[in-house]
């Protein structure tokens, strides 16, 4: 389930998980109150042929368990925001983010590479920091953002304290109260691959920046544009 730091209130959005884990148990209250009792009031029960259909649900089950998540777009009148950090091969840092509208339009993408060295956790509030700050300097708002560092989520939440970050985290906390509607939720890696991948890229190209769906994003030889999808 996802993790959110919302300033101003809103539905709460249903995260793949939940729509994966309600499908199973939709599946398996049918299989047992519905097709099951069917089998058996209208023909000869068959413990083989119950067996097999039972083998053939499972595997059905199991098959959709092992699907990978994706990234999905925000709802109609929200854009998100993907966040990554990264090291360079002499531990200095790199950031991507990119944001996108509910058509999964690429509204604006960053790198950016310091020369800086810190631990990962550090790494990543500081890129939260970071996108809040781009959110404010683009004038936005109904923005979703999504990173995939649990602790750093964690702390912004209040469920988690760490002493490298907690001055970020208080600089987060402060950006987002001056922004409106806009949360933080924390996903998992493949969900972030093209934050991950600009990240990467920083350490090539330094810090770049490109607005709406500029062809540089198309033509852009360091990366496929398969990874903003």
């Amino acid at each position: 389930c996802a993790l959110s730091v919302t300033k101003l209130k809103k539905k709460p959005s249903i995260s793949s998980w939940h729509v994966r884990s309600c499908f199973r148990y939709g599946l398996l209250i049918l299989w047992v109150f519905v097709i099951l009792p069917i089998l058996i009031l209208t023909s000869v029960f068959d413990p083989m042929s119950v067996a097999l259909a039972a083998q053939v649900f499972v595997g059905e089950v199991q098959t959709r368990r092992n699907l990978k998540p994706i990234w999905m777009p925000p709802s109609t009148g929200f854009c998100k925001m993907n966040i990554d950090a990264g090291s360079c091969s002499d531990g200095l840092v790199s950031w991507g983010l990119v944001i996108r509208n509910h058509g999964a339009e690429v509204m604006f993408a960053a790198c950016k590479k310091s020369d800086l060295v810190a631990l990962p956790v550090v790494a990543e509030a500081l890129g939260l920091r970071w996108g809040l700050q781009t959110i404010m300097d683009l004038n936005l708002s109904h923005v979703l953002v999504e990173l995939d560092a649990s602790q750093v989520i964690n702390c912004l939440k209040g469920e988690l304290s760490l002493a490298s970050i907690d001055p970020f985290i208080l600089d987060c906390k402060q950006l987002l109260t001056n922004l409106v509607d806009v949360s933080v939720s924390f996903i998992k890696r493949c969900c972030n691959e093209a934050a991950h991948q600009l990240a990467q890229g920083a350490k090539t190209v330094g810090s770049c920046t490109w607005v709406g769906n500029s062809p540089n994003l198309q033509v852009w030889s360091l990366f496929s544009a398969v990874i903003f999808s």
